[in-house]
């Protein structure tokens, strides 16, 4: 193999097809310095090929750069092995643009290294893309980071990956704490097993599913939480991944806990009222009756449920006439006495 720096004269079109490649080519001697840089080079550099001689090379490469090259290129010297990196170098106008370098040693029948020929490739947008899809990603952990909510991932067998910040910052739990069934500290001890059944439910059938659980605030407060999370697919519809959010739903617990009190109060009053009352609803289908129904009738509550509760306790000559009063109340929107009664 011909090297660049001993090239007979007259092969000019070994010189054009080295000089026309598309990428910046060198020689370098055994001790790395160089020898010979191809036309394409020296156009981009706008250096000259005196210039670029020895060590001259590295004035067009970027300063933060230069170490890290020198390096890299210091241990491949050392070692006598093909290697390469990644480095910025400066073109003709002053701007600088990303290469990929690559060298390969070039050893005579003896096995004695005798040049270094390489290349170095322009990646300049390989890198902006890159770098676009960094600044896209940290885009997208800003708006998981500050959704209301706590957002996680996780395996296609549902060991957790990743949460968002809120969920850090709630729980108080660290990364390293949470991965895998980590998370689970941060569930209240008597919703663990009921949410794992749920969500080992949700994993066998490859399907989006919710439930709700309690998680431990960083302070040792229990919240309620809504936990939804739905499957992620890759072209062949295999799970890749799990996403979730859990969002507190403490308020409308408490709200759905006032209310059953509330209901459970009614209901107190309602049973110690010495009168018969029965609650519908707006189809007239029963829906409670008080204690002093249920004692004078000596039905039950599944009993007054029953469509044909009325025939069980209205007299025979009564009950078409109630029947009629009742229905044609329910159409009328309005009951009066005598109605509410027949309609119990």
């Amino acid at each position: 193999m011909k090297d660049f720096g001993h090239m007979d004269p007259s092969d000019k079109q070994l010189r054009t097809v080295i000089d026309t490649i598309p990428a910046l080519a060198w020689c370098c001697f055994p001790d790395g310095t160089t020898e010979f840089s191809n036309r394409r080079w020296l156009d981009y550099t706008g250096l000259s090929q005196d210039e670029v001689l020895g060590w001259g090379w590295q004035r067009a490469v970027h300063p933060d750069d230069l170490n890290a090259v020198a390096e890299a290129w210091r241990l491949m010297l050392a070692s006598g092995k093909a290697g390469g990196g990644e480095f910025r170098l400066r073109r003709f106008d002053g701007e600088y643009g990303w290469f990929l370098f690559r060298a390969e040693p070039f050893r005579d029948e003896h096995g004695e290294l005798v040049r270094w020929y390489g290349i170095s490739t322009d990646i300049e947008e390989r890198k902006q893309a890159e770098e676009k899809l960094r600044q896209d990603e940290r885009e997208l952990h800003l708006v998981i980071d500050t959704i209301p909510s706590l957002a996680w991932r996780t395996l296609p067998d549902g060991s957790g990956e990743f949460w968002n910040k809120r969920w850090y910052d709630y729980t108080g739990l660290t990364q390293e704490e949470c991965l895998g069934l980590g998370w689970h500290r941060g569930v209240h001890p008597e919703d663990v097993t009921p949410l794992m059944n749920k969500w080992a439910e949700v994993l066998a059938s490859g399907e989006a599913g919710e439930g709700e659980a309690r998680f431990r605030r960083h302070d040792g407060v229990f919240r309620w939480f809504l936990i939804r999370a739905a499957p992620l697919r890759d072209e062949t519809g295999k799970i890749v991944s799990w996403y979730g959010i859990s969002t507190d739903i403490e308020e409308r617990k408490q709200a759905e806990e006032k209310l059953r009190q509330d209901e459970c109060e009614l209901r107190r009053i309602t049973d110690a009222i010495p009168q018969t009352i029965i609650v519908q609803d707006p189809d007239g289908i029963p829906i409670y009756a008080n204690k002093a129904l249920l004692d004078y009738t000596g039905l039950t509550i599944e009993d007054v449920s029953r469509p044909d509760f009325r025939a069980r306790i209205a007299h025979p000559e009564d009950f078409e006439r109630l029947r009629d009063i009742r229905q044609a109340a329910l159409l009328s929107g309005r009951l009066s006495n005598e109605r509410r009664i027949a309609a119990g």
